[in-house]
Order: C-alpha cells, then structure tokens, then sequence
C-alpha cells in the first residue's frame, strides 16, 4: 500500500492513524522501525518535512539512506526502472519527494513495497494530514468546520480538497489567481474555523505579483474560533503581514511538533498494513 496522496486512506484508517499518533506522544521511542531500511529520495530542497521524517523514523530506529539522484548513476543515463528494482532488493520503503507527480506514480508501479509522498507538485498528503491531527487534538471535531484555503490550486489545496469529502468539513477556495475585491475577500474568510495559506510560489518558482487583497493580517486573526496554519516557508509582506505567523492564533508550531507523531503513526500503519 501507497500512500501518494491524502485519498489512499479512508476516514477509519485516519482515525487509527490519529488515535496512534496521540498515543506515541506520551510513548516515544518504542523502536518499532528497527531493521527497515528506508530511502530518502529528494529532488526538491526541504527543510522541515526531511528534517521531521528523519528525526521520526530514526527515533524509532529505522536505517534512512539519502539516495542522490545526482550522484548516482541515473545522471549518466542509467533507466530509473533499474534503480528501482535495486531499490526492491534492498530497502523497505521509499519517502519521496519530487515536483511531477507522474514521476511518484511511475516509481509505485515498479516499486513493490511501500512509498510515502512527501511532496509533488499536485499532493502534500502528509502537511495536511498533520493540520488536521493538530487541529483536532486542540478543538477535537473537525466534523462540518469552515476551512479556507487562500493560494492557488497547488499541492496544499487539493490535498485539502481531498481531505473534505473524507473528514466531512466545509471547504471554501480563494484562488489567488481570480479578481476578488477587498470586500468579497474580507467577506469570505471572516466565519471560518480554520484559515490556510500557502506562498505564491509553493513550488520555487519566481514569486509573484498577486494582489496584496489576499494578504492575511493580523486582524483576521483577532477573534475567538479561528485557528491559522501556513505550510511554510512563510514571506511576511506577500502572503502575510506582520504578526500573523506567531500570532495566539497560529497553530503552524504545534503542527511541527506533531508532525511528528503524525509520520511516525502513518507509517508504521502502512508497513504493517495487511
């Protein structure tokens, strides 16, 4: 079993995943991973994802190995399906992280084992799986909640869009890239439960000029029964204004600690997944 994109799962698995993830909280380290060798296949820069994947999995002793593409012999031609029946005969799974999202699928039809996205250009699974764990440990219902998401149709919204048919929550889209006024903007976003964003270049891409209407301030934060969360890296002046990030409302550092919890539980789901 594959877990490329948020759908993989249903509500029942979540549930367990969720249930596990806050029992490893108060029982860390129980070395459920040992003797697994994991490969770390990047071909786009992270920091906190690679950073939390390798803390978790190391913590309950799994082996990780960084696998460099360009280090490797796939840059002097070698066939990607080749490399991956090594990967076959050696590893237990793969996080991958890549911009096509082709190129993970086209892996899982040769890799007969486990893989986990750690991000593509269409799914981040895993960042909005750990929104939803945190925000239900601290309001713990997301049953019929008011979500909106302010960013483009990129990796972050459709795995939240995923997200809302298996959760049963209301979820509303400010794309970035349509004319809303300031008014049907302010509009839009003053009842929700939870507001998200995302950069205007989630992806690397030359930051864009977008209309400064769909800057969240610190002012939408201001009131009782909202919570924030930003996958991060955060530009303060383009998405965001100042104070939004850390603000009492923010739940984007809770999310990091969970996270986690979140990966290691999912994991060890999906490898023991009959």
């Amino acid at each position: 079993m594959n877990y490329i994109k948020f759908s993989n799962l249903n509500f029942s698995e979540y549930k367990k995943i969720f249930k596990f993830a806050k029992f490893l909280k108060k029982n860390n380290n129980l070395g459920f991973l040992k003797n697994k060798n994991i490969i770390f296949y990047f071909n786009l820069p992270s920091t906190r994802t690679k950073l939390i994947f390798e803390i978790a999995l190391k913590e309950e002793k799994a082996n990780i190995i960084n696998f460099e593409k360009n280090k490797s012999q796939i840059i002097r031609g070698e066939n990607l399906k080749d490399t991956i029946s090594v990967f076959n005969n050696v590893s237990d799974a793969i996080v991958y992280r890549g911009n096509k999202h082709n190129d993970i699928k086209y892996i899982s039809k040769y890799y007969n084992k486990p893989i986990f996205n750690a991000l593509t250009k269409k799914h981040h699974p895993f960042q909005v799986g750990s929104d939803l764990f945190t925000y239900i440990l601290i309001k713990k219902n997301i049953f019929k909640k008011k979500i909106t998401f302010v960013g483009e149709k990129n990796n972050i919204y459709h795995s939240w869009n995923e997200a809302k048919k298996i959760f049963k929550f209301k979820f509303k889209h400010i794309n970035i890239n349509k004319k809303f006024s300031k008014n049907r903007f302010e509009n839009s976003i003053k009842n929700c439960d939870i507001l998200v964003t995302d950069t205007w270049n989630s992806m690397g891409e030359k930051y864009k000029s977008v209309n400064k209407n769909y800057q969240i301030k610190k002012k939408h934060l201001d009131r009782k029964n909202i919570k924030f969360l930003h996958c991060l890296p955060a530009y303060v002046g383009k998405e965001v204004g100042k104070g939004v990030i850390r603000h009492k409302n923010s739940i984007i550092w809770d999310e990091i600690k969970n996270k986690k919890y979140f990966i290691k539980s999912l994991v060890y789901f999906i490898l023991n997944k009959k």
